[in-house]
């Protein structure tokens, strides 16, 4: 799961039922019900000030967070061209992150 590998690569999250008041919950919920008729999965992520956490360390989690997306929807691809009798692999082979990025963990 993501979050699993949010925790395996050192950064701190949890899952949370709760998108916030006003502005966050409407686009959360917003984006669930434009997206739920396409079948599109559904991400919110919310970050904290920047006094609870440190701006890099906040980028470093938000690279981390889209690189495993990026890993999921490879896989997934991988899985369906199998299943279509392709040869499709799910491992990535650019990510297109500069080569000075090091994710946490």
């Amino acid at each position: 799961s993501l979050l699993a590998g949010l925790h395996d690569r050192g950064v701190s999250a949890a899952i949370s039922t709760d998108a916030g008041r006003y502005l966050c919950n409407y686009i959360f919920y917003y984006s669930l019900h434009l997206n739920r008729r396409r079948g599109v999965p559904v991400l919110f992520v919310h970050v904290p000030l920047f006094e609870k956490m440190k701006k890099a360390n906040q980028v470093s989690a938000i690279l981390n967070i889209l690189m495993l997306m990026a890993d999921q929807l490879r896989r997934r691809q991988g899985e369906r061209g199998r299943a279509n009798g392709g040869s499709a692999s799910g491992s990535p082979t650019n990510t297109g992150l500069p080569k000075s990025f090091k994710p946490m963990g």
